[in-house]
């Protein structure tokens, strides 16, 4: 049970991450442009910027690992409507009913949104705010249902899987992103080799030095990515490239990680919370950091607003879950 609990730990950080990651995001002047920020924090571009480039990829490794998990240890690969049912259950009826009851009404109070805007961003699900995760999530188990029979999760096969996500990233730019379809073929990847680790049961042990090693090498291959020329055809090499950037990246945090006692961490009455409430916080957190920027913008300083930002988001959404889930009806169509 160590290494499931080593995913749920780092699911859970991740989740915290994200939130995190929205809590800055508005001082970048890019994000939630209904007034402008005080004051435009530059370096914070450069954390939000290298945030958001590990933080999803981890959460569909994490995906990939405990699907594959669960899939040989009940041995239901045929079990195909049963389980698209529990997934939809899952991620598409907390998709229609926070975009019902949360999202857009908010979205109209503080966006104008207009029913164009609702057909467009919700209903064809092409920016449905941070629920996009869910669906590009439910698309790519669907995929790995009907190849989870021939998947072998060999170094070959893995290959090729980084080859057809290639080919699928540049065919997307063709086809429209209705219900984040297109995006699902960026993360295939990271959910196949959640699987290709838990298959092959790469429980990887490494000296402290390797370690090191690995991190720098992280961090350099990622910095490398804004140094090389990504013009003309040496684009499209340079697609592959990052996904051999973010993957070494996540290797290097579930590497890290697992090789941690995070028992403690793990058996703590707050973190517990945090992990069962974790998908709850995911989906209301964003639009409550929303109405915390709109009071203190203008109020605080920068820095004392990411902070109040990220704590008060936290503690709102799961108060927020922990009311929701004391009813059957609520606690099912959040996914609670």
């Amino acid at each position: 049970m160590k290494k499931l609990n080593n995913i749920s730990f780092i699911k859970t950080i991740t989740m915290l991450v994200v939130v995190l990651y929205h809590s800055m995001l508005f001082y970048t002047g890019n994000w939630f442009t209904v007034i402008k920020p005080v004051k435009v924090l530059n370096y914070i571009d450069y954390i939000t910027t290298f945030i958001n480039t590990y933080t999803m990829p981890i959460f569909v490794f994490c995906s990939g690992y405990l699907f594959f998990y669960q899939k040989r240890k009940n041995n239901k690969y045929n079990n195909l409507l049963i389980d698209i049912k529990k997934r939809f259950n899952r991620l598409v009826i907390p998709y229609i009913f926070t975009s019902l009851l949360w999202i857009i009404p908010i979205g109209i109070v503080l966006f104008k949104y207009t029913i164009n805007d609702i057909i467009k961003k919700f209903v064809l699900g092409m920016s449905p705010s941070q629920l996009w995760f869910l669906l590009m999530l439910f698309i790519v188990f669907i995929i790995n249902y009907f190849l989870a029979n021939k998947l072998k999760f060999t170094k070959k096969e893995f290959a090729l899987i980084i080859f057809i996500t290639f080919i699928l990233n540049y065919l997307s730019k063709y086809i429209p992103n209705y219900y984040q379809i297109c995006t699902s073929f960026s993360f295939l990847i990271y959910f196949y080799f959640g699987g290709f680790i838990y298959t092959n049961s790469l429980n990887i042990k490494c000296s402290k030095t390797m370690k090191k090693i690995l991190i720098l090498l992280s961090l350099i291959s990622y910095i490398s990515l804004d140094i090389i020329p990504n013009e003309g055809y040496i684009h499209y090499l340079i697609i592959i490239y990052k996904q051999f950037v973010v993957l070494l990246g996540v290797i290097t945090i579930y590497i890290n990680i697992s090789s941690c006692n995070i028992e403690k961490i793990c058996s703590n009455k707050i973190y517990k919370m945090f992990e069962n409430n974790s998908f709850g916080i995911y989906l209301f957190h964003q639009q409550i950091i929303y109405f915390i920027i709109l009071i203190f913008n203008y109020i605080l300083n920068p820095i004392i607003t990411i902070v109040l930002s990220f704590i008060l988001s936290i503690t709102i959404s799961n108060f927020m879950v922990l009311i929701l889930q004391k009813n059957k009806f609520t606690k099912f169509i959040f996914g609670l």
